[in-house]
């Protein structure tokens, strides 16, 4: 590891000023970079959290009143509005929301480095899905289970799947 002090995590400065800045000064705005933008990438999930909070507490209250015909599910209501007003698809609102919901439950430490920025959300989403797929071997091994659980069976595992076929 370096001595170097970590770098504090400001605005970035202007295109013009990084000319004039020396390779260790350099990386460290490109360190502040990545540090912020991984930060404000985890407070993205948290707001999508809330989002799914708010539905589930509308959904309920219909629910208590008896208007259960045609209402979505909160998660599905969730990933509409948020993909609609951030113009992404659906799936991706569903699986950011899955990933964040795993790293909280099972990994809150990760969770935690992940919010102050000190690491990336792809990095993480490897870490899950290879538990997720380790977790799957070893009850399948064990004969505890016959077929893999369902957590194995989600969308973005089929997009990787249909990632790799493609790859030579």
């Amino acid at each position: 590891m370096s001595n170097r002090p970590r770098p504090q995590v400001g605005p970035p400065p202007r295109h013009d000023d990084l000319r004039a800045l020396p390779d260790p000064q350099l990386l460290d705005v490109a360190v502040q970079c990545q540090v912020r933008k991984n930060r404000d990438t985890a407070r993205e999930l948290e707001t999508y959290a809330e989002m799914r909070r708010r539905c589930e507490a509308d959904y309920a209250v219909r629910r208590a009143r008896g208007q259960q015909h045609f209402v979505i599910t909160p998660l599905d209501e969730t990933a509409i509005e948020l993909a609609g007003a951030l113009h992404v698809d659906e799936h991706k609102v569903k699986l950011d929301l899955h990933l964040r919901d795993k790293l909280v439950d099972w990994f809150p430490q990760m969770w935690d480095r992940c919010l102050s920025g000190r690491l990336d959300l792809g990095r993480a989403r490897i870490f899950v899905d290879n538990a997720e797929w380790q977790t799957n071997n070893v009850l399948l091994s064990l004969g505890i289970i016959h077929e893999p659980l369902t957590m194995m069976q989600t969308d973005f595992a089929v997009y990787i799947g249909i990632v790799y076929s493609y790859l030579p």
